[in-house]
């Protein structure tokens, strides 16, 4: 039986997948164990993002969407193995296409997700320079963490696997006359 013969579903057209994508196969120079750490970085990376997009109540549901949709999706895993970093450029269309919705709302919600410090855009794409490139804020989502841990929101999560971020006490500092500050409140930038 040829390739061509095979009947779908068969053992060869399923073993193949997003999952099954040669990001992180072994290089010359880098051992298995290297590959394998880069893969769980990865996934675990995934899971922290997860969590806070689903847990964060500030989100309204179409940025949400589109945000796990970008994560889940497109997501660079070649980018993460180099810079530790989250980076996405699918097109507003193809977003659109994906979510059934109006390139403009995903436009206004690509937006929302910039302006609340969860992704911050990279490249600025636009008609015949290709596609925007955006890359998920860490520090948004330490904040959002922080949050779910003061709320005590965080042992909510039913997944296990992603270590929890500890409780701490903000930093403060006491003035001569006795005031205290709270330095801990400004959200650093991306």
């Amino acid at each position: 039986m040829s390739t061509k013969e095979r009947p779908p579903g068969s053992a060869d057209e399923r073993d193949e997948g997003p999952e099954d994508s040669n990001d992180f196969k072994v290089t010359p120079g880098q051992n298995l164990f290297e590959s394998h750490e880069a893969a769980r970085r990865y996934r675990l990376a995934i899971d922290r993002w997860d969590r806070a997009l689903w847990m964060n109540s500030k989100l309204t549901t179409a940025d949400r969407s589109i945000a796990l949709l970008a994560l889940h999706q497109f997501t660079n895993r070649r980018e993460h193995r180099k810079s530790e970093q989250l980076v996405f450029w699918p097109s507003q269309n193809t977003l659109a296409k994906i979510l059934a919705r109006h390139r403009d709302t995903v436009g206004v919600s690509l937006r929302k997700l910039v302006k609340a410090g969860a992704i911050e855009l990279v490249c600025v794409g636009g008609k015949g320079r290709g596609s925007s490139r955006y890359r998920f804020c860490e520090s948004w989502l330490r904040a959002t963490e922080s949050q779910l841990v003061k709320d005590g929101r965080i042992d909510l999560w039913p997944d296990d696997r992603i270590p929890r971020p500890e409780k701490r006490s903000p930093r403060t500092t006491q003035s001569q006359y006795g005031e205290t500050t709270v330095l801990d409140t400004v959200k650093p930038p991306c």
